[in-house]
């Protein structure tokens, strides 16, 4: 009778260390580091951000409005989230259009990502190697002649400058994703800066990079907290309060 009691044993006991394997493996796998790229970048309307990119997934932590964005292969669904309220809300990376209000636009004529943008001649943003995009003279000629004819208000965009890095290699849902959190065309490289002048010639400054370093990152600095409450809309994460001051102060502009 003691037989069947050793193999019981003898199966616990096999079972428990294949468990133990496979929970180690999967902690490896976790905390296993891949090569990513930091930037340090300040939008605009939304201040500073610490953007994380790698093959791994991409996030972007924007301080004044307390919101983290995830994104991790292979769907790489974006989720948006405040870690001090728990509001979260999550979009597939097509239909994600980034923090940006649809007022924002208006102001300036036509959405960012439509402006029709030609090569220019290489440039350079924080030490990275970079690729200028201009707005060619016949769009200023355009806009110029819809304000004779009172078809274009002088906060519109007359002229406009597109920098991306040139050689950092990165997946292309990471380009998409950063590029449509800007609200920027996707040119394939991830966007460094922005600038356009508008009617009156004021130089506006949507977007700078100040930093972009080589860095060691882990699956597990793109978890996603499991106890957040999912809303219906990106701008009910952000806190009310601070993204209003946001766009009261435009600390670029």
């Amino acid at each position: 009778m003691r037989k069947p009691k050793i193999k019981n044993n003898f199966a616990y006991l096999l079972f428990s260390t294949c468990f133990a394997l496979s929970t180690a493996t999967l902690a490896q796998a976790v905390n296993a580091t891949e090569k990513g790229i930091y930037l340090y970048q300040t939008s605009g309307l939304l201040g500073d951000l610490d953007v994380v990119v790698s093959p791994v997934g991409v996030k972007i932590v924007a301080a004044k409005t307390g919101t983290v964005t995830v994104a991790t292969p292979p769907e790489w669904k974006i989720v948006t989230y405040n870690p001090r309220t728990k509001n979260s809300f999550s979009a597939p990376l097509k239909s994600f259009s980034g923090y940006l209000p649809p007022e924002t636009f208006q102001t300036t004529g036509l959405p960012w990502s439509q402006l029709p943008l030609v090569q220019s001649k290489i440039d350079q943003v924080a030490g990275v190697a970079a690729e200028a995009y201009v707005t060619p003279s016949n769009f200023t000629e355009k806009q110029l002649k819809d304000q004779s004819n009172e078809c274009a208000d002088s906060a519109f965009i007359s002229s406009a400058k597109f920098v991306t890095a040139k050689g950092i290699s990165a997946p292309p849902q990471a380009y998409a994703l950063l590029n449509q959190f800007h609200c920027l065309p996707n040119k394939g490289a991830l966007p460094l800066k922005f600038q356009y002048k508008d009617m009156r010639g004021n130089l506006n400054t949507m977007l700078v990079t100040s930093q972009c370093k080589p860095i060691d990152v882990s699956k597990s600095d793109f978890i996603v907290p499991s106890d957040l409450k999912v809303t219906s809309s990106i701008f009910s994460v952000h806190e009310t309060k601070t993204l209003q001051t946001v766009r009261k102060k435009r600390p670029l502009l």
